[in-house]
């Protein structure tokens, strides 16, 4: 079983065509972009008053089911990005990837 899941995980020969999509960098980058929507529009919600933020979060989220999809929504975001951000992470340091600079350096820049 561990084989199996080697080689279709792991050592899984692709073209060079679809690296940008298999890799998690581009699921990465559709998470984030989710994470800044999502927080955008709840900044839209936000209150300075303690007790008054909480009535209003509790009053949309049980009033209207969009506003408690879209807090959900930006939780499990933010869970998955970083699940997606550790994968790619483990996969660029089994692939000694830490040898090319240049891709490092696009990396970092991006995120």
């Amino acid at each position: 079983v561990i084989n199996i899941i080697r080689r279709n995980l792991i050592d899984l020969p692709t073209n060079y065509s679809l690296g940008y999509y298999w890799c998690s960098g581009f699921m990465i980058s559709a998470f984030m972009m989710i994470q800044i929507l999502t927080g955008v529009i709840l900044s839209f919600l936000y209150i300075a008053d303690p007790i008054a933020s909480f009535s209003l979060v509790m009053g949309l989220s049980n009033d209207l089911f969009y506003t408690w999809c879209l807090r959900y929504w930006h939780i499990w975001g933010v869970n998955v990005l970083f699940f997606l951000f550790f994968i790619h992470m483990a996969r660029s340091l089994y692939y000694s990837s830490y040898s090319k600079k240049g891709a490092w350096n696009v990396g970092y820049i991006l995120y």
